[in-house]
């Protein structure tokens, strides 16, 4: 199951990118868990809340604030672009 959701993934991402004509830097993912990291590690942005356990914070370019204190919505409007 895990090959397949990181296989999943991976295509799924390939298409966004050639589709909207990225780069892996520009794309940015929110992971909290030991679930999401593939998907941390294979963007150019990983951003992990703040609820995540310190050795998935590890992964994270950036931390923002727990998922109970709006942590996407804070990441999006105060860590991204600057």
């Amino acid at each position: 199951m895990i090959f397949f959701v990181r296989t999943a993934f991976g295509l799924i991402l390939q298409s966004t990118k050639e589709r909207y004509h990225l780069t892996t830097n520009e794309i940015a993912a929110f992971g909290d868990g030991e679930n999401d990291l593939p998907m941390l590690r294979a963007v150019g942005l990983p951003i992990v809340m703040g609820n995540a356990d310190s050795t998935i914070q590890q992964y994270g370019h950036r931390v923002t604030k727990r998922n109970d204190e709006d942590g996407v919505a804070y990441a999006l409007s105060h860590l991204i672009g600057r």
